[in-house]
């Protein structure tokens, strides 16, 4: 099965970061690399069809100016449409080492409700 392709919500110039999306005989599992960034500051978010990642990091203060800047500077908003129908209520996320992993399970039913997911690891 081909899973739609995700876009990131960009704001303040910030890209989105890189999510790897694949799917168990139960459920929908994301990874997302979010190195740096504090989990009290994320917010997952999620109904049958889709999942919202929200973030952000606090601006480094440096002495002198930036040549490049890739790393996050800003917030971020990452919207996902999954391929299956998942219950947002048994879902859960948990950050680990710079890696934000979300569980969505599976479900036959639809409904159409959008709910927080806590983050542990704080």
């Amino acid at each position: 099965m081909e899973f739609p392709r995700a876009s990131g919500v960009i704001k303040g110039g910030q890209a989105a970061p890189p999510i790897d999306l694949y799917e168990t005989d139960e459920a929908v599992v994301l990874a997302v690399d979010l190195p740096g960034i504090d989990p009290r500051r994320l917010r997952v978010s999620a109904n049958d069809r889709q999942v919202r990642i929200e973030g952000g990091c606090r601006p480094h203060t440096i002495q002198g100016r930036y040549l490049q800047m890739e790393r996050c500077h800003d917030e971020f908003a990452r919207p996902l449409m999954l391929p299956v129908a998942v219950d947002p209520h048994r879902a859960a996320a948990r950050y680990e080492r710079g890696v934000l992993i979300v569980t969505l399970p599976k479900i036959r039913d639809r409904r159409n409700t959008t709910i927080d997911i806590p983050v542990s690891g704080l």
